[in-house]
């Protein structure tokens, strides 16, 4: 899910873990846009407008943070549950994140330039979520009552289309 195109430089790291005490991100003018201490960084990714700080926060969850590119800001924050899925769409313009608990998962997609939301669902026996190749659907595979289910939205507005 993850993609590099921007520049992103670490110090104190343990390469073997890929735990790093401290990170740097630079956007493309080269300015620090993201210079904080991230014990238990998990990875860092990056959209066409903002990046992705995913951090452990205990055994089996996690803590993302979605910051804009532009000026660092902070523009979403949350917990996830294990398994989880957070990534960009291919464009890079679009975030999602999805955790499942007990059978249920809740999948989540914004907009990488503000952070709005543009979708937040609930779904039993989540098999697969993710984008197709040119990032204009976002696909959710469930397993419901011994069936299959592929549900689609678009990935510009969140609303299902199938």
């Amino acid at each position: 899910f993850f993609s590099s195109r921007r520049r992103h430089t670490r110090f104190d790291c343990d390469w073997s873990s890929d735990v790093c005490s401290s990170d740097l991100v630079l956007n493309d003018t080269g300015s620090v846009v993201f210079r904080r201490t991230v014990a238990g960084l998990v990875r860092i990714g990056f959209g066409t407008d903002a990046f992705a700080v995913v951090d452990r926060f205990s055994f089996g969850s996690a803590r993302v943070g979605l910051f804009s590119l532009a000026t660092g800001e902070l523009l979403l924050r949350a917990g996830l549950r294990a398994p989880f899925a957070v990534g960009f769409s291919p464009r890079g313009d679009r975030f999602l994140l999805a955790s499942s608990s007990f059978g249920i998962a809740r999948v989540r997609l914004f907009r990488t330039a503000d952070g709005v939301p543009l979708l937040n669902q609930t779904f039993r026996d989540l098999l697969l979520v993710g984008f197709t190749p040119e990032g204009e659907l976002l696909v959710v595979v469930t397993r419901q009552f011994g069936q299959t289910r592929v549900f689609l939205f678009s990935a510009q507005d969140g609303r299902r289309i199938l």
